[in-house]
């Protein structure tokens, strides 16, 4: 089992309340779960992040539910760092800003033909230590990065284990749609 989140750790019982609030499935319950860790400080253990990677954000799994249920990734932003547009695999969850500034700017698929797709911009907005999104197929397509001048870390919490994802990029007015295999830094 993975360490960060034990039942040692004062994360124990994070675990135990992201797994209640996954059984309630939910995404709004997963999201005051996490706004709730947050204010009682359960976030604040810098073992959560992985550390900082230059070419790209970093990614580190800190708890996988032995039933597959849900994961819980501790992610650090380096300030103009961005993945690129992307979706969640068809997964729910929510994510929490815990330290920085973050911008997300979400997407509607209004048209797919297989390798392209048409994306529709639906908003954009700031995110601080603190704020929580969540995430909601097939509303999931999103950028998001650190918009901040210092380091940013995030927890992202998924009803399962996204193993791949689509990544949108930008071409000739539409979008190349790639599969891309997700791996972690620590």
């Amino acid at each position: 089992m993975l360490s960060a989140l034990t039942r040692e750790t004062p994360l124990g019982a994070t675990i135990t309340a992201i797994r209640e609030a996954i059984r309630d499935d939910r995404v709004s319950s997963l999201a005051g779960t996490l706004a709730g860790q947050y204010r009682r400080g359960s976030f604040n253990d810098s073992d959560l992040y992985p550390r900082a990677r230059n070419e790209r954000y970093a990614r580190k799994l800190l708890h996988r539910d032995p039933l597959g249920a849900f994961v819980v990734v501790g992610m650090t932003w380096l300030p103009g760092q961005f993945a690129a547009i992307h979706d969640h695999a068809g997964l729910w969850g929510a994510e929490i800003v815990t330290h920085g500034t973050m911008h997300e700017t979400t997407y509607f698929v209004a048209q797919s033909n297989g390798d392209r797709a048409q994306l529709i911009e639906r908003g954009a907005s700031f995110a601080s230590a603190g704020s929580v999104g969540v995430i909601s197929p097939p509303f999931d397509v999103h950028r998001f990065g650190n918009s901040g001048a210092s380091v940013a870390h995030s927890i992202h919490v998924y009803a399962g284990e996204p193993l791949t994802a689509t990544s949108f990029l930008p071409a000739d007015g539409w979008h190349r749609v790639q599969k891309v295999r997700l791996s972690y830094d620590d």
